[in-house]
């Protein structure tokens, strides 16, 4: 009985342990396909995030660690706090008769517009979800140093 016990154990840890990687810098930067749904980026990505990014990187250390970026442009944003009032998520908007979905997407552009934010962010592919690419978003100062970093689905 111990024995099975101890196997059940040994796998699950074995199991839970493959879900993630050690981020290593020469293979994020050889992975960088973004067509390659089986990137080994999102594996790492965790490790990366908690372990290697820290507030006040410089830029050129950034992409010394990381490699070319997918972007690196000033962008409009939502912060990744906010979101839509509930009469302003999509799924209530495609619940409404077709005719005043028109009104209520205008009113999401508004409210989006009226709380785009416009920062230096250096974008990297960082995976796949199911069906979609997710990118590592690095927001920079007036100096180019790190001051926030979050995932974003497209």
């Amino acid at each position: 009985m111990k024995n099975k016990v101890l196997l059940i154990l040994i796998l699950l840890t074995s199991t839970i342990s493959s879900c993630q990687t050690k981020f290593d810098k020469k293979v994020w930067i050889e992975d960088n396909d973004l067509t390659n749904h089986q990137s080994i980026r999102s594996k790492m990505t965790k490790d990366l995030m908690l372990n290697h990014l820290r507030k006040g990187m410089k830029k050129e250390e950034i992409i010394d660690l990381l490699g070319k970026p997918y972007s690196d442009k000033i962008e409009n944003y939502i912060p990744r706090e906010l979101s839509p009032p509930d009469s302003l998520k999509l799924i209530v908007i495609f619940d409404k008769p077709t005719e005043q979905r028109e009104k209520y997407f205008s009113l999401l552009e508004k409210w989006k517009k009226d709380n785009y934010q416009t920062d230096s962010i250096i974008t990297f592919y960082a995976g796949w979800s199911l069906i979609d690419p997710v990118f590592l978003k690095i927001k920079l100062d007036k100096e180019g140093k790190l001051i926030d970093f979050w995932l974003k689905e497209n």
